[in-house]
Parts: C-alpha cells; sequence; structure tokens
C-alpha cells in the first residue's frame, strides 16, 4: 500500500504434507516486521519496506535447499513486479577431509550462516564427505561439526566464503585428540591400574592375616 506494508500469499505444492519455509529479504536494511504467518486464504509472507522507491525482493524456499520450490515477490514503489534483475544462484560444493589422512568425513553436521548472521540452511556430509547446494549470491559463514567417537569430543571448523560463481570449499578436520586429552587418558588409566594393584595387595594381605 501507499505506507510500503505488503502481504503476498505463497503457493505451496499440493503434495507436501511437512513443509520447511524459508526466506531473504535484499536489501535487508529496507524491510521491517517481516513475518510468516497463515490464515484462511493460506500462507503468507506480510512485512513493510522502508523506502518504496528502492527495488526490493522477497526471496521464499520452501523445502529443502537441494529440490526446494522458490518464489520471487519484487516490490518497488507501486507494489508491483519491479525490473530489478533476479540475484544470481551459484553453485557451492563443500567437501569435508580428515586434516591428517585426507579421508572424507561422513555424517558430519555442516551450517551455513549468510551475511547478516541468520541460519540460511543446514545438512549433513554423504559417504563422500561433500554436501552440495545452490545458493544465491552472498557472503556465506560455514561450520562444520564432528565428534571423535572414541572420546566423544566434538570437533569444529568454520570458513567463509563469498558466493559469486560456482564453488569448491575444501574443509579440513584434525581428528587427532589433543594432547591434553591424550595426558588425561594415560592418567587416568594408570590411576586405574595403581588402584586395582593397591586393592590386590591389601586383599592378599588380609587373607594372609586371615590364616
Amino acid at each position: 500500500d501507499e505506507n510500503g506494508n505488503f502481504k503476498v500469499y505463497i503457493k505451496i505444492p499440493a503434495n507436501k504434507k511437512e513443509l520447511n519455509i524459508r526466506f531473504i529479504y535484499i536489501p535487508a536494511d529496507n524491510f521491517e516486521n517481516v513475518h510468516l504467518g497463515d490464515d484462511e486464504n493460506g500462507i503468507y509472507i506480510s512485512g513493510r519496506v522502508k523506502n518504496s522507491s528502492i527495488p526490493s525482493v522477497v526471496i521464499v524456499y520452501v523445502d529443502p535447499p537441494m529440490s526446494c520450490v522458490i518464489h520471487y515477490i519484487y516490490l518497488n514503489d507501486d507494489m508491483s513486479k519491479s525490473d530489478s534483475p533476479v540475484p544470481q544462484f551459484f553453485n557451492l560444493l563443500i567437501k569435508v577431509t580428515d586434516g591428517t589422512t585426507g579421508d572424507p568425513i561422513t555424517s558430519a553436521n555442516v551450517e551455513i550462516h549468510d551475511s547478516y548472521g541468520a541460519l540460511f540452511a543446514t545438512g549433513e556430509t554423504n559417504a563422500s564427505g561433500m554436501m552440495e547446494l545452490n545458493l544465491p549470491t552472498d557472503t556465506y559463514h560455514i561450520k562444520v561439526k564432528t565428534y571423535f567417537t572414541a572420546f566423544n569430543l566434538k570437533v569444529e571448523a568454520s570458513k567463509k566464503v563469498t558466493l559469486s560463481s560456482n564453488t569448491v570449499m575444501d574443509i579440513r578436520i584434525s581428528l587427532l585428540v589433543p594432547v591434553k586429552y591424550v595426558g588425561a587418558a594415560i592418567y587416568a588409566i594408570t590411576l586405574v591400574a595403581a588402584i586395582s594393584i593397591v586393592y590386590t595387595v591389601i586383599k592378599f594381605a588380609i587373607r594372609r592375616r586371615a590364616r
């Protein structure tokens, strides 16, 4: 309307029972009170653009980003479709490997945060230690988490990438146990062994006295 308020209904695939709906808005500082809601007419995005003369777009993602339905909502001074270009999308291939052996790390948790710090997408690496997405151009902060099962330790790595072309990102995580944990483990094993020896000696001495 004349105050920059908008409310747009989103077309949802009829065969989708559980939906994962996310959205971003460009330029972010021209938007306020952006809200995802639903009423008797369906699911909608509403909010307000501060300056309606600036071409603005809301990008809505329905379902996981690997196979999502994408809606572009263009807003300008008369709240109609503008001539601003569609944001470019590029392929991002994330490879997660063991920094020591070079082996792929499977089932590593991957978080992708956008340039505003918001969680944009999540997933896991496949059997080849890879995760692939198609994302709009932006600067992303990639966080990878995995676990060293022998000591139940969480190991993390992070990296930033500015996506302006199809990109392959290599993230290496060292699964070597830190020295302090190795030392602690050796100390614990030694302590248990010492206690066991002392217990055996005491038990043997008691038996000898009993005789």
